[in-house]
């Protein structure tokens, strides 16, 4: 969970509607305490691309369902990383790149969008404790009360090993592809596959 602390003199604008309305927490392995610095969000790129050099195959438990298959197409360490993503016939790519605000931004496109165009999934990435978090940049307060209040709750987590994904998709704008994987309580639902 999330603290509302003010962003820092330097951050970029709180207002930018990209970014979350919150500053991001990444937890200190060494100190347990938190980290304000964007130098654990560089590290988390190395270890989503260490993992999916480790298990590629995941599988897709809501919505259509289905085999995902996660390739690296391109990494550069601590700064990018861009996979592309198979489900059930449908090419995606998935971009990471660290935000000057300390966030990890995540985006989806279609693999023959130009780079401009709008991404069909965005959220932003933290790990305020064990759990990794992902945050919608913009959200409808009404849609999302959980969103709102002294201590927001975070509508997608990821496990601290990095081997599922849930998320809330009424926390993202209708358009999101998001919307077509969930079930039909509004969550999607991922992990890796097992391996035999």
């Amino acid at each position: 969970m999330h603290n509302n602390l003010p962003a820092e003199p330097n951050a970029p604008d709180a207002a930018d509607p990209k970014r979350p309305v919150l500053e991001p927490s990444w937890f200190n392995r060494l100190t347990g305490g938190l980290d304000r610095s964007a130098t654990r969000a560089r590290e988390v790129i190395e270890s989503i691309a260490s993992q999916i050099e480790y298990q590629s195959r995941w599988c897709l438990e809501t919505g259509p369902g289905g085999e995902i298959t996660l390739k690296i197409l391109s990494h550069d360490p601590r700064n990018s990383l861009t996979l592309a993503i198979t489900l059930t016939n449908h090419e995606l790519i998935l971009a990471i790149t660290p935000d000057p605000s300390g966030w990890l931004r995540i985006t989806i496109h279609p693999a023959d969008a130009a780079k401009s165009d709008e991404p069909l999934f965005e959220c932003w990435l933290d790990q305020p404790y064990e759990e990794f978090e992902f945050w919608p940049g913009i959200h409808d307060p009404a849609n999302t009360p959980s969103l709102s209040g002294p201590t927001p709750i975070a509508p997608g987590r990821m496990g601290k090993r990095m081997n599922w994904i849930s998320i809330e998709a009424t926390a993202w704008p209708s358009h999101s592809i998001i919307h077509r994987l969930s079930n039909s309580h509004g969550f999607v639902v991922a992990s890796q596959a097992d391996e035999n």
